[in-house]
Order: C-alpha cells, then sequence, then structure tokens
C-alpha cells in the first residue's frame, strides 16, 4: 500500500498499518519523519524496528553502497532499510508513507497493490510545482498499472486522477467527504481497507505528534496554512501558542495565522540545522530558545498549543516529560 498526499498520509498510513495489524496480519510500515528516533520510522509485527538491527542494516547498506560506487541519500538509506527489515521480518502487508511528492520519491521502486492519495496541497512547492495540478501529477506518479486507487475525499483535481488511473488500467474510488481531517482521514484509510476486506479496527489511533494531547497542552506537528486550520477547528477554548518552523518560505504566513487564532503567541527557533528563524510578526513574541518560550508561554496557564516542525519536538517532549514513543502511532 503506497501513500501520498500533502496532508494526512502519515495519519492514514498508521490507520491502515493498526488495522491490518488487529485484523492479524503480518503488517510493515515506513513512514517519516521522526520525532526522537529513527527507529519511530520503521516498525513490522507490531514492534519498532531496534537501534541494533537499524545499524546492522546502515553497515550493510553502506558496503553496498560502496561496492557499486553510488551515494545514497538518507532517505534513501532508510528506505533501503525498511524493505530489508521486512523482508527479514516475513511481512505481507507494507504500508509505505512516501517521503516527498511521489513520482521521484525514493519509496516509488515499488509495485503497489494499493495506491492512496490522501489529499493535494501547495506545499513543497520548491520541488513539486506552483500550482495544484503540477503537484497532483507528482502524487499520481505512485499509479501503477494494474494497482487500485482510492483518493481522499478532498482530492483535487480528481479529473488528473481519474485520466491517470484510466490510461493505466486502474480502478478508482473516492472516500466520503469530511471536513475535519481526522475524520477524513479515518474514511480515506477505511475506503482502503476495504479493498482489501479488511476491519478498520485500527482507525483510531493517531501518529505521534498529531493533536498530541497531555492535560492542558495540546502538541501538533501542523507544518502548513491547511493543516493548521484544521487544528484550529479542533480547540473550541483560548489558547497560547508556541511555534517553531523549519520552511522560511512558510514561516510568516504560519505565524500570522497562529497570530490570529492565539491569545498570545511566542515564536521560537529549534535547535536544529533544519530549524529557521523566528519570523517578525507584530504582536508575536520573539524567543529565542525552544525551552524559554515554553516556560514563558505555561506561565500564563490555560491551554497551550504547542505547534509547527518536527523539528523542535525533542526539545517539548522533553519539557513536559513525555515518553519517548515506542513506535509510530499511539491509541
Amino acid at each position: 500500500m503506497h501513500v501520498a498526499g500533502t496532508n494526512g498520509k502519515g495519519s492514514c498510513s498508521a490507520k491502515m498499518a493498526a488495522s491490518l495489524h488487529y485484523a492479524g496480519k503480518r503488517v510493515g510500515l515506513f513512514t517519516s519523519p521522526h520525532l526522537l528516533s529513527f527507529c519511530e520510522r520503521i516498525w513490522a509485527l507490531g514492534s519498532m524496528i531496534s537501534e541494533e538491527v537499524m545499524s546492522r542494516y546502515l553497515r550493510q547498506v553502506e558496503r553496498a553502497a560502496v561496492k557499486i560506487g553510488v551515494t545514497p541519500t538518507f532517505f534513501e538509506l532508510l528506505t533501503l532499510i525498511a524493505f530489508l527489515h521486512f523482508a527479514a521480518e516475513g511481512v505481507e502487508i507494507a504500508v509505505v508513507e512516501v517521503g516527498l511528492g511521489g513520482r521521484l520519491d525514493a519509496t516509488n521502486i515499488v509495485q503497489p497493490r494499493l495506491a492512496v492519495i490522501t489529499s493535494i496541497g501547495l506545499d513543497h512547492t520548491e520541488y513539486l510545482g506552483d500550482t495544484l495540478e503540477e503537484i497532483a501529477y507528482e502524487k499520481a506518479g505512485i499509479i501503477k498499472p494494474g494497482c487500485a486507487v482510492v483518493l481522499g475525499g478532498s482530492v483535487r483535481p480528481t479529473s488528473l486522477f481519474e485520466r491517470i488511473a484510466f490510461e493505466r488500467g486502474c480502478s478508482i474510488q473516492k472516500a466520503a467527504y469530511r471536513q475535519d481531517f481526522e475524520l477524513q482521514n479515518q474514511e480515506t484509510a477505511k475506503a482502503a481497507l476495504s479493498l482489501l476486506s479488511c476491519e478498520g479496527k485500527g482507525l483510531h489511533v493517531r501518529p505521534w505528534g498529531r493533536f498530541l494531547r497531555r492535560g492542558d497542552v495540546i502538541i501538533d506537528v501542523a507544518h502548513n496554512e491547511p493543516a493548521l486550520a484544521a487544528l484550529f477547528l479542533k480547540i473550541e477554548e483560548p489558547f497560547t501558542a508556541v511555534a517553531a518552523f523549519s520552511c522560511s518560505k512558510k514561516a510568516p504566513a504560519m505565524a500570522r495565522l497562529l497570530q490570529a487564532h492565539a491569545t498570545k503567541l511566542y515564536v521560537t527557533k529549534a535547535h536544529h540545522e533544519r530549524g529557521v528563524e523566528p519570523p517578525h510578526i507584530e504582536g508575536a513574541i520573539l524567543v529565542d530558545d525552544v525551552k524559554e518560550a515554553l516556560t514563558l508561554a505555561k506561565q500564563r496557564g490555560g491551554l497551550l498549543l504547542v505547534c509547527g516542525t518536527f523539528f523542535m519536538m525533542e526539545e517539548v517532549f522533553s519539557f513536559f516529560d513525555i515518553e519517548a514513543p515506542k513506535g509510530p502511532f499511539y491509541d
């Protein structure tokens, strides 16, 4: 099962993998990015890959790369390790989440039984194109001859996917449309699972970092405007927000959207090479350090929303003493 989409692909992948696992299948899940450990990305037969096994496969892949004279990217390394692990564990159904786009993604060497497209939006435009049609074309690249295709209810332009599916001899099914992101992800996963005659007993699971609530703190890795807008629909009380970003191009718009909804916004920078300087937004408070921003925000009391880049989450989990994930999703 190959899964692409602007938003929702991680959630749909987790829900499908969990449902298949609960149905007694030997399931593997490859997803990205991770919050704290590379190992979160690879899950098989109910367990996250161990650091020891990850290291062993890493050495194996590096030896092969040297032998044939190539230098794989970080994501290519992890993709190869996931497939090696799935083979060794006897996985019978692999749920593989696209890293970026689809057509040129490292995961697109697979020949899927199902191609699932969760949503289309203007994200990663520097790589995928400036229009929905261009981005949709890249994501449609996972549709292979003879596979079944499932589209999320919000996917547009539908006609492009219908044309490509027809040209490649694929059946196509569209999930019911829901305005709520979580319900939409459930509907998309449910539609895909129905083609495998599998009940959706895992539709309730969420990937780590998606609307993770601990008391009066909500943690969410919403990293683009549609994801933020969907997040706000789920919050029914005033909140203070802390945010950090990994894309300087999107950071100002994200910060302005947060500023419009939060009672107070603290913008900071993740201590990671992908973290970007906080944008100057009128009314927002710029803080150099994530933990300092969290301390100041928590002193205000009430509900606290922490959102933005994955690359701040190690500091966030540490600050709130949240246990490290033991896999890619939680019940």
